[in-house]
């Protein structure tokens, strides 16, 4: 089963030697495949989830009949020129490498940072358990307000190959998807193949992104579509009705992928709306750009609307606290803009590190605002710092640098403004970001996939590549900031902690330490129960997918159903029965009280911060399944002692 988890690439590869057939320059027939093969998943989710049909067989039949569509319309009208790629030279072997080296992290490790495991994999079980995306019931709000694109992806990976091999690879295929959209955006833009391959390089060895290409996260996801969007939209200058859908298709996926999407997405969709309707069919342009737009966020924004009353669901759902500015001043805009610039231009060098914090405190003072001022400061506020290794904290110093400086580059006299056209998105999309959020310790990743729009502009501005005594230690640069987070802390390829040397529940929980050995010990007490339900009650931060790992199987062979249990939010329908097992990760004493059922149960094990809990009415047979001894089953009066 684990092999049918490649049909959707094998469709997109398909579609692309099709478009490549008729013509398409092979980048081309890439990035056009990549925007069916969106317009494909989404309908395919609404379609089949519209009658509670997202199971095996029936998304099994979607994909393989989206890739016989493109096989036969390949038979039918074969390319008449093969393609023959150049001979690889050095920059290409790199980039080989570093794509094998990804790829290796992304199949060995299973999810496991804390995004992957309270939220962006957890919907997809629910999903699956479900049979369609409707919102669920859950305390974690997040798990269904947030743009849900990059999980549909993954939900259809998860069913076709039985499991989370593949959940990685969505945002690795970004990765590669957003490098060659780098080098199609600088060749439109004028740049010669060294150029491309110089702005290549400058995208390919931004480490928040290359940590990030194997994970299950979503901003990479949110690079590619931001590149795509960029390349259709400048093509609008020229183009016609055709390339306004391209640019809608790139944009509505875009927003669909993540708020951040949105942010990034507008002043890009501003300059698409402001060239769509210069020249002829300028009315048909315009709906070919929105229709895909309105209809690929269609069912996400009507489900947010219908329960939240608002098309982004509610403001406190991405991290349990709002995270719009209050405070929307030129002041407050300056804050933002230097503290973002600062947070990702952090050195392995505490002396410039400290440099920085005391250049924007400093700043802060002239502005009359505190530094963590909570009008546009989700706290706790911290100043900038080098992790290269974690894709939570990861830093781009050295993109940050180059898009501070490029135009400069025009007073040496390079010939081209336009070059900076996407340089200029990017800067937009910045202040746009610094206006609208809150500053968080976690940015710099959130800001990334700025840098490979302006990685475009350094080819463009740099048509024929930098001389080499320019070139060399540019590069060296790049790829020595980049060395740090190659071994990346949650998936590293070498060392003791090898994920080649773990077994994949290990990996699952690498990096968190006592939180990992109690989250394991709670999981072995519940699957010696054999729940057939098993209700989560969570704080913000849960690691609901660990759980469900680490318990499948546990229901006499079978997966237990997982739910939340005395979820904030529930969806009108009919309530779910109580669940036999309830594992929390708050503060709780010795007895719980379903409100729904009125359900009692009884705490059985705790190992902190997790608690089990078991239901009262469980038969005799599961009561005798947990293993002895106070560690895995104290009593309730131990229990409470060791709080």
């Amino acid at each position: 089963m684990l092999v049918l988890g490649v049909l959707p690439g094998a469709a997109l590869l398909l579609t692309a030697a099709v478009l490549f057939g008729r013509g398409r320059e092979w980048r081309d027939a890439l990035l056009e495949a990549a925007a069916g093969a969106v317009a494909w998943t989404v309908l395919g989710t609404e379609l089949l989830g519209a009658v509670a049909a997202l199971r095996f067989w029936l998304v099994l039949a979607w994909w393989a009949g989206g890739a016989a569509l493109a096989a036969l319309a390949l038979a039918r009208r074969p390319p008449v020129v093969a393609w023959r790629p150049a001979r690889p030279g050095l920059a290409a072997l790199l980039l080989a490498a570093a794509a094998g080296w990804t790829l290796c992290q992304a199949l060995l490790a299973p999810p496991n940072t804390a995004d992957a495991l309270g939220y962006h994999l957890p919907r997809q079980v629910y999903w699956e358990q479900q049979g369609h995306v409707g919102h669920f019931a859950t305390s974690v709000l997040r798990q269904v307000a947030m743009p849900p694109l990059a999980e549909f992806a993954g939900l259809h990976l998860r069913l076709l190959s039985g499991g989370d091999r593949f959940a990685n690879l969505v945002q690795w295929a970004a990765w590669l998807g957003a490098l060659l959209a780098v080098s199609r955006l600088a060749a439109d833009l004028g740049a010669t193949r060294r150029g491309q391959w110089l702005a290549v390089a400058v995208a390919a060895t931004t480490p928040s992104a290359f940590v990030q290409a194997s994970s299950a996260k979503n901003d990479v996801v949110v690079a590619f579509w931001l590149c795509a969007a960029t390349v259709w939209t400048l093509r609008l200058r020229s183009g016609g009705p055709w390339t306004a859908l391209k640019a809608g298709t790139a944009l509505g996926a875009l927003a669909l992928t993540k708020g951040t999407g949105l942010v990034f997405g507008l002043p890009v969709g501003l300059l698409a709306g402001a060239l769509a309707v210069r020249g002829p069919a300028s009315a048909r342009k315009l709906l070919l750009l929105a229709a895909p737009v309105l209809l690929l966020n269609a069912g996400h924004v009507a489900r947010n609307v219908a329960t939240f009353g608002s098309p982004f669901g509610p403001d406190a759902a991405a991290h349990g606290v709002a995270l719009r500015n209050e405070a929307v001043t030129p002041a407050a805009l300056a804050s933002n803009l230097a503290r973002n610039a600062a947070l990702e231009l952090a050195l392995p060098w505490a002396a410039w590190n400290e440099g920085l914090a005391r250049a924007n405190r400093a700043l802060h003072a002239q502005l009359g605002l505190a530094i963590d001022a909570p009008a546009t400061t989700v706290r706790p506020y911290a100043d900038p710092g080098w992790w290269p290794a974690s894709e939570d904290t990861a830093t781009a110093p050295g993109q940050m640098l180059i898009a501070l400086l490029l135009p400069l580059a025009l007073l040496g006299g390079r010939p081209a403004p336009r070059g900076l056209a996407p340089w200029g998105l990017a800067a937009a999309g910045f202040v746009v970001f610094a206006a609208t959020l809150k500053w968080q310790p976690w940015q710099a990743r959130l800001l990334f996939p700025l840098a490979f729009p302006v990685a475009a502009s350094v080819g463009a501005l740099f048509p024929a590549g930098l001389p080499l005594r320019f070139a060399a230690p540019l590069l060296a640069a790049l790829i020595a900031l980049l060395l740090p987070s190659v071994n990346t802390l949650q998936r590293p390829l070498l060392g003791p902690a090898s994920i080649a040397l773990r077994d994949r529940d290990a990996v699952l929980l690498y990096g968190t330490g006592a939180q990992g050995r109690a989250l394991r010990e709670v999981a072995r007490v519940a699957r010696g129960l054999q729940p057939a339900r098993v209700g989560f009650w969570n704080t913000f931060d849960g690691r609901d997918y660990a759980f469900m790992t680490l318990l499948r199987g546990a229901a006499a062979g079978r997966d237990p159903v997982f739910q939340e249990f005395a979820p904030s939010f529930s969806p009108p329908g009919a309530t779910p029965p109580p669940p036999d097992v309830v594992i929390t990760h708050r503060e709780s004493g010795a007895l719980l009280v379903d409100p729904a059922s009125g359900a009692r149960y009884t705490l059985v094990g705790r190992a902190a911060p997790f608690s089990l809990f078991r239901r009262d009415t469980l038969s005799a047979a599961r009561e005798s399944a947990a293993p002895p001894g106070p560690a895995s089953a104290p009593s309730p009066a131990s229990a409470a002692a060791t709080r």
